[in-house]
């Protein structure tokens, strides 16, 4: 019984409050990432995958821009309280991309394809609004799998 009671105290309503944000978050982000799918196919690419994870992390798309493979991240911010959806890919995230990117290569056997590393700032400007800005090339990362 004591186990039961302690569901009601102001700690688990602490976590579902939280799990809460992490819910709007979640769905901010792939309201963002529904628009630059759209988008990319809307400007001739293909999108091969969305959310393609492993033990490293997760590349929010991969698409195909002729030839070369696109690893796209796509930011999404509802103000700039934050600072921009650009300013939250610092070089850490670029590294990480980077190693994803590796791993997705060696995955799919293409080790020798051309890669761009593109980003696709999402801000949101009401219910049915979003403003796009697509960084072509944003980063240019090398890494090796060890």
């Amino acid at each position: 019984m004591a186990g039961k009671s302690g569901a009601g105290t102001s700690g688990a309503g602490v976590n579902r409050a939280g799990a809460n944000r992490a819910g709007v978050s979640r769905r901010l982000g792939t309201r963002g990432e529904d628009a630059a799918a759209d988008y990319l196919a809307r400007v001739g690419m293909r999108v091969a995958e969305r959310n393609w994870r492993c033990v490293l992390g997760e590349i929010d798309i991969v698409a195909r821009d002729g030839k070369m493979i696109v690893f796209v991240e796509v930011k999404t911010r509802k103000s700039l309280t934050a600072g921009s959806a650009e300013e939250a890919v610092c070089l850490a995230k670029q590294r990480q991309y980077s190693r994803l990117a590796a791993v997705y290569l060696q995955d799919h056997g293409w080790l020798d394809a051309e890669v761009r590393f593109d980003v696709i700032a999402v801000t949101v400007l009401s219910k049915d609004r979003a403003r796009l800005r697509h960084i072509r090339n944003a980063y240019v990362c090398g890494v090796e799998l060890e």
